[in-house]
């Protein structure tokens, strides 16, 4: 005879929304473009679940006929990312190149007054082998000169980080039984709000020997400002679960080189690629913390997420060697590591 009895049901839905405006004229060798959008994007998810044991008849496997151990859960969640966001393209001659874009985001992942953001982006570029000085240059193919600004924004967190969360399901001791009550088990940061990388590009992309040899130089530097991140609490405040908060900036910048050649040999076509990438990785600020999580710390001028470890500075000779030095473990033998 079937002893149980269970049922579950969840719904998840998500409805997109994008609209966009476009815009393009030529005006003898002027190329002009606009684009103008709005998007939306809602997600919600719900589940319901219930269980029930000692089923009386075989055949009859509904919730209602089970009279033990009663159960039921459930649970809802949503978000929702509002977008406003536009583009401008200028050319001339297929010769200078502008564009310029924007974005205007809204995220339900942070409070009221913080949910907003904007982020610019703005690019050049310089065709040079299209000038008339470089035309009398037969070995150079193609020549560009280019540079953009930019930023976008972050907002991908658990939902509700902004307040703080609590357990409704707690239990308490109170007069020598266990009682049900609620606690908050995750302290959060009401002032979170988007994260901010800025990224800086100038390069030089060069085709030569009728497209043969390309090569491609570029430096690059991208900044994360107000860093979303967990923070971890000291165990004084008790079993709590650390806030995600905006802590800090951190950079990489570096160079970037790629080449690629290509050629025949008879009917037998080739090709070689290579690239080579300088990056340093560095926190520019912390507002002046240290974070330390288990074995990693983040330190102002130091690399994100670098080791936080005993320094080892020798090997145990003898008895006498670990006697003289500052405590390590009570196995602590001759040949084990020496901790600073």
């Amino acid at each position: 005879m079937r002893n149980s009895v269970s049922q579950a049901h969840q719904d998840a839905l998500t409805q997109t929304l994008q609209l966009t405006l476009n815009f393009q004229k030529q005006i003898n060798k002027h190329e002009i473009g606009a684009l103008l959008g709005y998007s939306q994007e809602w997600y919600n998810f719900s589940s319901l679940s219930a269980s029930r044991k000692k089923i009386p008849f075989d055949g009859i496997y509904v919730i209602d006929a089970g009279t033990e151990d009663i159960t039921n859960s459930g649970t809802k969640s949503s978000w929702a990312l509002r977008s406003y966001f536009g583009r401008v393209n200028y050319g001339f001659k297929d010769r200078y190149l502008f564009e310029g874009n924007f974005r205007y985001d809204g995220s339900s992942r942070f409070a009221k007054g913080n949910r907003w953001g904007v982020f610019p982006s703005f690019s050049a570029g310089w065709r040079l082998s299209e000038e008339e000085f470089m035309k009398d240059i037969p070995w150079i193919y193609n020549l560009k000169l280019r540079a953009s600004w930019g930023q976008l924004g972050n907002e991908r967190i658990d939902l509700f980080r902004y307040v703080d969360l609590m357990n409704l399901d707690a239990k308490y001791s109170l007069n020598g039984e266990i009682q049900s009550g609620a606690a908050v088990t995750a302290y959060n940061d009401p002032n979170i709000t988007w994260e901010t990388t800025t990224m800086t590009n100038i390069g030089l992309d060069a085709s030569l020997f009728n497209g043969n040899l390309d090569f491609s130089l570029e430096y690059f530097d991208k900044r994360t400002s107000d860093i979303l991140r967990k923070v971890i609490l000291p165990q004084q405040v008790g079993s709590l679960d650390g806030p995600i908060r905006n802590i800090g900036e951190v950079s990489n910048k570096g160079f970037e080189l790629n080449l690629a050649y290509r050629n025949n040999i008879g009917d037998f076509r080739y090709e070689v690629n290579g690239n080579m990438t300088f990056i340093k990785n560095k926190i520019e600020s912390l507002k002046g913390q240290t974070i330390i999580d288990g074995m990693f710390i983040l330190e102002e001028g130091k690399p994100i997420d670098s080791f936080y470890m005993l320094h080892a500075i020798g090997i145990f000779q003898s008895e006498e060697e670990i006697k003289n030095s500052p405590y390590q473990t009570a196995a602590t033998k001759p040949g084990y590591l020496k901790f600073e």
